[in-house]
């Protein structure tokens, strides 16, 4: 399956799971979704999340995070700190205190090797879930988004879901 049929596949399905009813009304996820690399495009394509109007957006989603063993850290020099794009995020729920940050642990760069161990025993899963939470708070998100692709095989499914259960 070639990657522009993955990539169409999942923004149709993000679609359709945005869209909430509550009641009789209907409420509509605004999701934007940022890098921590867009800041080193040149020009007028240097983003950064003080960029972001969030006047536009119900939920941010901050790419990426990564794993370090079964643990939650920072990819780039200045994601955390005064200042840092972190920070910069989080700011705008100065003004929006509606706005919900959420960061995004994995992507395409990460694979499932680091993934499938964590996911490989209850040990490592309650350490990536603790450091997790840990993680959120530390840095002012309202939650994660795991962005880990590409599993081997059915038992890499299985620690998936068991991982995803426990999360609960």
């Amino acid at each position: 399956m070639h990657l522009s049929t993955v990539f169409l596949v999942f923004v149709v399905l993000l679609c359709s799971l945005l869209r909430a009813e509550v009641g009789a009304k209907k409420e509509y996820k605004r999701v934007c979704y940022t890098t921590n690399w867009s800041q080193y495009r040149s020009g007028t394509a240097k983003f950064t999340p003080a960029d972001i109007d969030p006047s536009l957006c119900s939920h941010i989603v901050f790419a990426f995070a990564k794993l370090d063993g079964n643990k939650v850290s920072t990819v780039e020099w200045n994601d955390d700190g005064d200042n840092g794009l972190y920070y910069q995020l989080n700011a705008h729920k100065a003004a929006f205190p509606n706005l919900k940050t959420l960061i995004a642990v994995g992507g395409w760069t990460l694979g499932m090797v680091l993934p499938s161990a964590m996911m490989s025993s209850v040990q490592n899963r309650s350490e990536f879930i603790n450091s997790s939470i840990q993680f959120c708070r530390q840095h002012n998100f309202d939650g994660l988004d795991l962005d880990f692709e590409f599993p081997g095989d059915s038992a890499e499914a299985a620690h998936w879901k068991i991982n995803i259960d426990s999360r609960r």
